[in-house]
């Protein structure tokens, strides 16, 4: 079914024998039910050439959970990464992936029998590199199909992903996404500086992707249904990781991807939220986190530029993004 009020037409499928392999990678930390339920709905795929990796971060799971994995060893591919971080394991994903396309999505999300379909045949459209899906929620979330997963001069990034509108967009939602592997490799994977907890890094390797002349266009069709709960990467780490990870990373994010007049910008925004959470909330923690992580996360910056596209034009690049 074609989305309205979009003029991106959505191509129809390969032939049968060109379908390429797609690797639907799921990472996964201290995640139990949830992760099964994942799984369960994978296996209900109506598209016949992909593998399913499982990226197992978790130290020891309950029985139910093991007995799952154990009883459907033969339709998964479980590999180990240690320590935990989601940046980390998506890389380690990627790395023993053999598909063409590798497909991302979180271990707390129930997926549509089609959503592999529709990135496949979103992958078709000339130029794209990155396909995000859409994410549906139980709780009625504001559709803004002018903000869907934009990049802002000031380093503010939206997502708004319960759009029902095709279109190109800067960035892919870490929920559901996909890559051609090929450009994921070269533009250097997942950055482990980015942090424990899930924040930035899968719009940092979007933009690399961008950068090397690749488009990402947001496929309302590929669906999950998002449902949370105990467990995960950012789980139980309090404000305090929370917002660490949002200063550091979404500064990190900057740092490597913008142009540098953007840079003041980026970090004056960044002081204001601080300064408005203090006020708020009467407690200096915001500031105090917001004048550690600033300097640590320039220092990310130059540890990290080894992983950046040598050449490549930084954001916002010409013809690429809200086209």
């Amino acid at each position: 079914m074609e989305t309205p009020n979009s003029k991106i037409v959505l191509p129809d499928l390969p032939p049968h024998s060109q379908l390429p392999l797609v690797s639907i990678v799921v990472p996964t930390y201290n995640r139990e039910e949830l992760l099964c339920n994942t799984l369960r709905s994978l296996f209900t795929q109506t598209y016949p050439h992909l593998e399913i990796i499982v990226v197992d971060q978790t130290e020891e799971h309950e029985e139910f959970t093991r007995q799952f994995l154990e009883q459907n060893g033969y339709r998964l591919h479980i590999i180990h990464s240690r320590p935990p971080g989601v940046a980390r394991a998506r890389s380690a994903g990627a790395l023993a992936a053999h598909g063409d396309i590798v497909l991302y999505v979180d271990d707390d999300v129930v997926c549509d029998p089609g959503l592999v379909v529709g990135h496949v045949r979103a992958h078709q459209i000339s130029g794209v590199g990155v396909v995000g899906g859409r994410i549906t929620e139980d709780r009625d979330i504001e559709v803004d199909d002018d903000r869907v997963c934009r990049l802002y001069p000031d380093g503010t990034v939206t997502r708004f992903v319960t759009s029902r509108k095709r279109q190109f967009v800067d960035h892919a939602p870490g929920a559901n996404m996909s890559f051609k592997r090929d450009l994921l490799l070269r533009a250097g994977l997942f950055e482990p500086l980015m942090g424990r907890t899930a924040r930035f890094e899968e719009t940092d390797a979007c933009i690399r992707v961008v950068r090397l002349g690749y488009k990402v266009v947001f496929e309302p069709t590929a669906r999950v249904h998002h449902l949370g709960g105990p467990g995960g990467q950012s789980y139980g780490v309090g404000f305090e990781g929370w917002y660490r990870t949002v200063v550091h990373n979404g500064l990190l994010l900057v740092w490597r991807n913008m142009r540098y007049r953007y840079w003041p910008l980026a970090l004056l925004y960044r002081f204001r939220n601080a300064f408005y959470l203090t006020r708020r909330d009467h407690h200096l923690l915001p500031l105090r986190i917001f004048f550690e992580e600033a300097p640590r996360s320039l220092l990310s910056y130059f540890r990290s530029q080894n992983t950046l596209p040598k050449g490549a034009p930084r954001w916002p690049v010409k013809g690429m993004t809200n086209t």
